[in-house]
């Protein structure tokens, strides 16, 4: 009778499936398949099947989120440069030229 090994890992020292991963990052398989050939995703083979460190992962989504972005800040930052113009396209922007005497 085999019996049941119990692991106390940390959350962040568990292995994710590749299953685990797309729920995860919520994508299809097909883009974790793309990013693990791409080398852009932390990955590990096991035989025949792939397996993610979670505490990997979420050091890599925090490296893949672009600085300064508006996914960075917080609502109220962004709310404050909204309504300074500073996050605004350009085309909606105020121009501000001095206008000759």
């Amino acid at each position: 009778m085999a019996s049941a090994v119990a692991l106390n890992l940390p959350t962040d020292e568990v292995f994710l499936t590749t299953e685990e991963v797309l729920a995860y990052l919520q994508v299809n398989l097909r883009t974790v398949y793309r990013l693990i050939k791409a080398g852009k995703i932390p990955a590990v083979r096991v035989g025949r099947q792939w397996r993610f460190r979670k505490r990997d992962i979420d050091a890599w989504l925090e490296t893949q989120r672009p600085r300064g972005s508006r996914a960075a800040q917080t609502p109220a930052a962004r709310q404050s440069a909204t309504a300074s113009g500073e996050d605004a396209p350009a085309a909606a922007r105020p121009i501000l030229h001095a206008m000759p005497p």
